[in-house]
């Protein structure tokens, strides 16, 4: 239960309520680091592309020998990357291993998904808390209504949902940020390998998009090319010329996969946004350091004795 506090317990709340943290309505999800997780995404999307486009090539090839009645196929049959592609028997796991086997990347990638997996552990913890402070609250508003209005003690507690909520989201942006200002390095070093290793793995998936590119061209010129009497001549008239509109159809269809596989996610972005994001994260959170959250601390005593009527020292005696 969220109600306004007494002057007294604001000191605690105006910083979370200055950076949208208060356990009212602060969202954590919002300064959360989003690349660190996005990356494992988008290099899984990144190989799905480069496996998709090893199976098109392959099916495109298969038409065409089946077409041709196997006297035309994709690319020169005498090279290399079309006779290795062309055996490739399961893409998926020819390019999840081709990644594996390449132990720096790997290892790079496995430092970012656990900083992004222990962030997310950090936010989890905060939310089951914030749900049993909820539940605390409401059992003390609960006592509040059976105590009368005149009590010296009845008022007073109202706020104390609010004022433990917002001292442990204050704690859990705390240890987001000093947990940030930890790994700032070792995600350097992680990038800085991922950005060496990408061009080298980016090249398979290129290699595959030229092998398959021409392979669907191949395709389409093979459906052009079939009324030729000299090309029939040589690989055979097994299908009739298409029509102009079939053609137009079959090229429209080739330009949208072509562009569908064109739109791969930008790892290096991502990879930019990791750092960038972290930085963010550690800026925003300056103010939250060992020290704040002790004074902090000091400060939800102070302010729970004031709102209860009880003196935070022992009165001085009069005399001695």
């Amino acid at each position: 239960m969220c109600r306004a506090a007494p002057k007294s317990l604001w000191a605690i709340t105006v910083f979370a309520a200055s950076v949208g943290l208060s356990s009212c309505g602060g969202d954590l999800a919002k300064i959360l680091p989003l690349a660190p997780g996005a990356l494992a995404t988008g290099v899984s999307r990144f190989q799905d592309t480069e496996s998709n486009l090893i199976a098109e090539f392959q099916n495109d090839d298969r038409t065409l020998r089946y077409l041709s009645q196997g006297r035309y196929s994709c690319g020169y049959p005498t090279d290399p990357e079309v006779k290795k592609t062309t055996r490739i028997k399961n893409p998926k796991r020819y390019v999840v291993q081709r990644y594996e086997a390449n132990s720096v990347w790997t290892a790079s990638v496995a430092v970012i998904k656990a900083y992004s997996d222990y962030l997310q552990e950090i936010v989890n913890s905060d939310t089951a808390d914030q749900a049993t402070i909820k539940e605390l609250a409401g059992a003390v508003s609960a006592v509040v209504t059976k105590v009368p209005a005149t009590a010296p003690y009845g008022p007073a507690v109202a706020p104390v949902g609010t004022l433990i909520g917002d001292f442990r989201r204050y704690a859990t942006f705390g240890q987001l940020g000093e947990t940030a200002k930890i790994m700032d390095r070792p995600l350097r070093i992680a990038v800085a390998r991922l950005e060496s290793e990408y061009p080298t793995l980016q090249g398979g998936q290129q290699a595959a998009f030229r092998l398959w590119d021409e392979c669907a061209v191949d395709k389409l010129n093979y459906l052009l090319q079939v009324s030729n009497p000299s090309f029939a001549a040589t690989y055979g008239p097994n299908v009739g010329q298409s029509s102009g509109i079939e053609l137009a159809k079959a090229y429209e269809a080739y330009q949208v996969k072509r562009h569908e596989f064109r739109q791969t996610p930008d790892i290096k972005q991502l990879l930019d946004d990791i750092l960038t994001q972290n930085e963010k994260l550690q800026k925003d959170s300056s103010k939250v350091t060992a020290q704040s959250l002790f004074n902090a601390g000091k400060d939800v005593v102070a302010a729970a004795e004031a709102a209860y009527g009880v003196a935070s020292k022992p009165a001085a005696s009069a005399s001695r």
